[in-house]
């Protein structure tokens, strides 16, 4: 994926996604207090939010745009990065548990 931001590019990650996004993400995992629907659900609308009408606006600004990337893959690939989030973070919990002493 290229992002074009302020006319340099930048290869790979989305320094936008760097930023909020994935603050947001994590915060929503705490907000959903181990529920993976409820943590999909609100990372779902997020996600969109910023697929969908973010992604317009970062292009009618020009502040970004999403080159070889249809929005709809874009969306994909953020759901994809909250589910790899939650995994990630139910085995670190669980290995903290087994770490705890009694």
């Amino acid at each position: 994926m290229v992002l074009v931001l302020s006319n340099k590019k930048f290869d790979g990650l989305n320094p936008i996604y760097c930023g909020p996004f994935l603050l947001g993400s994590m915060w929503f995992l705490k907000l959903g207090n181990g529920h993976f629907v409820r943590f999909m659900f609100m990372n779902a609308i997020m996600d969109a939010l910023y697929a969908f009408p973010g992604v317009v606006l970062f292009r009618n600004w020009r502040v970004a745009n999403l080159i070889r990337m249809k929005r709809p893959q874009f969306l994909a690939l953020l759901l994809s990065n909250a589910v790899l989030l939650y995994v990630f973070q139910s085995l670190l919990e669980k290995g903290f548990n087994k770490l705890r002493i009694r």
